[in-house]
């Protein structure tokens, strides 16, 4: 008998990806403890199996499977849009009209952006 279960992740966690230990209760209300391995760039939905996992099958049949449905957790910085991660970043008027490398901290680590000048809008009078 399969078992389902949902586990929650944060944008760096997904972008990541590592080992995780979970501790999920049994049909029986037995814990069990299972050693994960999650993908470097895993995404919210995506399911992880765990072969043998789930509870024992009718019969005397083999243990099923424990199927893992991944959640990423909202972060206030960070969006995800398909494989994409999004932020907002906050420029200065100056250096959003003269341009400008701006650092910040992304889930891969520290990055440098350029920001291109603006380009000029000739205004004129009909």
């Amino acid at each position: 008998m399969d078992s389902e279960a949902e586990l929650e992740l944060t944008v760096e966690e997904a972008f990541r990806g590592g080992p995780r230990t979970v501790v999920l209760a049994g049909p029986d209300g037995e814990r069990q403890t299972f050693d994960l391995r999650i993908p470097p760039g895993a995404l919210d939905g995506q399911r992880i199996r765990v072969s043998g996992g789930g509870g024992p099958g009718r019969q005397d049949g083999g243990a099923g499977d424990l199927v893992i449905t991944l959640r990423v957790r909202p972060d206030r910085r960070l969006r995800l849009d398909g494989k994409n991660i999004e932020m907002d970043l906050l420029v200065s008027p100056w250096e959003a009209a003269l341009g400008a490398s701006v650092s910040t901290r992304a889930p891969g680590g520290p990055i440098t952006v350029r920001v291109p000048p603006a380009r000029r809008v000739a205004a004129g009078c009909d």
